[in-house]
């Protein structure tokens, strides 16, 4: 009888946890798919990289990548670690996108036009793609330095 009080309210719990996650806005989600399928599958030829930032723009010259170590204004006012900056201009959409990866590697935010989405861990799809975009960007200057 225990056991199976227990169980019910183990269930009880894990349903009501679920009932109340959050979830992104649908077009916030929508959109990090799109631009991650468009990062992805571009093709780069231009990369310079600096000291602090490193910029792609892809062969046909519609997408431009652009990642920038924070200054110690942006890491102490904003707790800033990187900032990406993702314009991409196309027959079908056009739109600039602004990532701000914190120095908690929990919490990004996603600034596109007017709306602004604070991303943490508890969305993990979204999070993940997030944290790839930077992995990308390191991998291809890489090979190209």
């Amino acid at each position: 009888m225990r056991n199976i009080f227990f169980g019910v309210l183990m269930v009880a719990v894990i349903l009501g946890q679920t009932a109340f996650a959050q979830s992104l806005p649908m077009e916030t989600s929508q959109s990090i798919g799109i631009i991650d399928f468009v990062i992805k599958k571009s093709k780069y030829e231009e990369v310079s990289c600096g000291a602090h930032s490193c910029q792609m723009k892809s062969v046909e010259g519609g997408v431009n990548l652009k990642l920038t170590h924070a200054t110690m204004q942006q890491d102490r006012a904003e707790n800033l670690h990187y900032l990406l900056q993702v314009s991409v201009k196309g027959t079908l959409f056009s739109t600039k996108v602004e990532v701000h990866y914190r120095n908690d590697p929990n919490l990004q935010t996603l600034k596109t036009g007017k709306r602004v989405d604070e991303i943490d861990s508890s969305y993990k799809t979204e999070h993940r793609v997030l944290r790839s975009w930077i992995q990308f960007i390191k991998d291809s200057t890489a090979s190209k330095s």
